[in-house]
């Protein structure tokens, strides 16, 4: 079975564990958008290319006036991507920051991806809380945040 294959036959597995209508496809573009317990969206993308799908779960935007302090925490959390198992965080087109991962197909299976979601549904929920703290004009409120574990499954 070729790559492709592999990442539909793996989603689709993943929707025998996951509430049907939390899954839609779009066969066009080989993407998916999981919605997690809880509500939480997961856009998911195959990678040709790598071999790959890629995982991106929105943050939100700060505001202009935290912008900055925002950025910072995002861009400091983006170089430790060897420490956290290859996380990293982005902006999208409008804005609004992203936490990214993008995980090779080899060795993965049902089980792996509903681990791997449900961990990243957890780094989203506390990313988008340090998001919106960053709103705060209190300088603790931004601190770093301890670097995750390495995601591995």
């Amino acid at each position: 079975m070729d790559a492709k294959a592999r990442a539909e036959a793996l989603m689709a597995e993943l929707g025998q564990v996951l509430e049907p209508e939390a899954i839609i496809f779009e066969p066009a573009t080989m993407q998916w958008s999981i919605a997690l317990d809880g509500g939480t969206p997961v856009d998911v993308a195959y990678d040709a290319a790598a071999e790959a799908l890629v995982f991106a779960l929105r943050l939100g935007a700060p505001p202009a006036e935290a912008a900055d302090r925002a950025y910072e925490l995002l861009l400091r959390f983006s170089f430790l991507w060897r420490e956290t198992g290859g996380l990293y965080t982005a902006l999208d087109g409008d804005g609004a920051a992203v936490l990214m991962l993008r995980r090779s197909l080899e060795g993965l299976d049902a089980t792996g991806l509903h681990i791997l979601l449900q961990r990243l549904g957890a780094d989203q929920t506390l990313w988008a809380d340090l998001v919106a703290r960053a709103r705060s004009s209190e300088p603790e409120a931004a601190a770093t945040p301890t670097p995750f574990p390495a995601i591995q499954v």
